[in-house]
């Protein structure tokens, strides 16, 4: 069982399914359908963050 969750505004804009091991998401505005592993799903997202090094502030 996982947990389903619906991004909305004015309509629906986006559907997912959290699983222990997946993540499925439903994207309305571009007709895109994603299903990953959830571990690969984190890293990819997480890959595409900026770092900024503590000796910056």
């Amino acid at each position: 069982m996982g947990k389903y969750y619906r991004i909305s505004g004015l309509a629906e804009v986006a559907r997912a399914l959290i699983t222990p091991d997946s993540i499925k998401i439903q994207n309305k505005l571009k007709s895109e359908y994603l299903k990953k592993l959830l571990a690969t799903f984190i890293i990819s997202q997480t890959n595409k963050l900026t770092l900024i090094p503590f000796s910056q502030f």
